[in-house]
Order: C-alpha cells, then structure tokens, then sequence
C-alpha cells in the first residue's frame, strides 16, 4: 500500500522535531513505498545547503580538515592528549 508522505514530515525528520517513534513510523512508510533512498538524499542535501549556508554566514571553517583516508596518521597534527608518560617508578624499588 502506497503511503502519502508530506514535505513537512521530511523537513520535520531533516530538522530533528520528530520523536523516536515518529522517525521510525516514518522511515517504515518510506520503506513500503520503496523510497526509503529518498530519506538518505534528502538528507544529505540538506546538510550541504546548511554547510554552504553556514559559510556565506561566518565564513569557510579553516579549522577543521577533512582527512583523507591515502594520508598517513603519523603526518597529522597530534595533541598533546595522544602523548603517553610512562608512570613514575617509586624510589624504593
């Protein structure tokens, strides 16, 4: 059975108003219309129109990097909570 899916659900999904329960009754009628797909790209643009929103408002985020998976870990910027100290030996021993 063919389901009615309103752009305001969506937006609603896409936007974090709806419960638990309402996002999995959603996701269940997408999934019988056979357009459960739709969700995931719906999605995903919303997102990048909220990134590119986000950079015509405060500017392109310099701080974060995206990381691809050919660099290597060691060549990235460590912190200083990845260093390990060896513990400290009691001077009894």
């Amino acid at each position: 059975m063919k389901h009615l899916i309103k752009d305001i659900e969506l937006m609603d999904y896409l936007e974090d108003r709806l419960s638990k329960s309402e996002k999995i009754v959603l996701k269940k009628r997408l999934a019988e219309n056979g357009e459960l797909n739709v969700l995931y790209h719906l999605q995903m643009a919303y997102e990048a129109g909220c990134e590119a929103k986000a950079e015509q408002l405060i500017g392109e985020d310099d701080f974060m990097t995206s990381i691809g998976r050919t660099e290597s870990l060691n060549s990235l910027p460590r912190m200083a909570a990845d260093i390990s100290f060896e513990e400290k030996k009691d001077d009894n021993e």
